[in-house]
C-alpha cells in the first residue's frame, strides 16, 4: 500500500497586475492583496495482482473562502476532485507482444473553483492509455486518449465535450 498527503497552508498574495493594451494608447495598473484558503489531498495505492494496481486520491480547496477580490468573491465555490485508476505494469518477458505493454484507465470527477452563471461547474472525464518503452531502457513513450465533460447547458449556459489525444515521452536521465 502506498499513501501520499499534501496540505497548503492559508497564504496571502500580493499581486501587481499590469495591463498594456496593444494598438491603444494606454496602460492599466491594479494592486491588490489576495488571501487564498487552505488546501488539503490525499492519494492511496495498493497493488490487486503482480502487475496491476488501483489508485485513488482527492484534493479540497474551499475557495468560497478567499478574500481580495470582491468581484470574484461571489462565484466562487469550493473546488474539489476524485480521481480513480486502474493500471497494468509493462512486463519485458520474450515475445510477450501486446501482453508486454503497460494499460492505463481512469475516471476524474470535478467541480470547479467557480460558477458561471450563478451554479456550479462540473467535470467528468474517462481516459485510456498505454506505453512503450524507448530502447535500452532509456524512458517510454506513453499515448492516451480521453473524454470529458463539463459543465451543464441548462444550469449555467455552459458545457463542452473534450477528446483529448495525448502523446508524452518520458526520459529516464541518470544523475548519478
Amino acid at each position: 500500500v502506498e499513501l501520499g498527503a499534501v496540505f497548503t497552508p492559508a497564504h496571502t498574495w500580493d499581486v501587481d497586475r499590469t495591463l498594456e493594451l496593444t494598438g491603444v494608447a494606454g496602460r492599466q495598473s491594479s494592486r491588490y492583496t489576495l488571501e487564498l484558503p487552505a488546501e488539503w489531498g490525499a492519494g492511496a495505492a495498493v497493488r490487486v495482482a503482480s502487475r496491476w494496481r488501483v489508485g485513488c486520491d482527492g484534493e479540497w480547496r474551499p475557495l468560497s473562502q478567499l478574500k481580495g477580490r470582491t468581484d470574484w468573491e461571489p462565484d466562487m465555490a469550493d473546488e474539489w476532485s476524485l480521481a480513480l485508476g486502474c493500471e497494468r505494469h509493462g512486463a519485458g518477458r520474450r515475445r510477450g507482444g501486446l501482453d508486454n505493454l503497460p494499460l492505463r484507465f481512469g475516471v476524474l470527477l470535478r467541480r470547479w473553483g467557480y460558477r458561471v452563471g450563478g451554479a456550479e461547474i462540473d467535470e467528468a472525464r474517462v481516459s485510456l492509455g498505454t506505453g512503450f518503452p524507448l530502447r535500452g531502457g532509456a524512458g517510454r513513450l506513453d499515448c492516451a486518449v480521453g473524454y470529458g465533460w463539463v459543465g451543464d447547458q441548462a444550469e449555467n449556459g455552459y458545457r463542452d465535450r473534450v477528446l483529448r489525444l495525448s502523446v508524452s515521452v518520458v526520459g529516464l536521465e541518470k544523475w548519478w
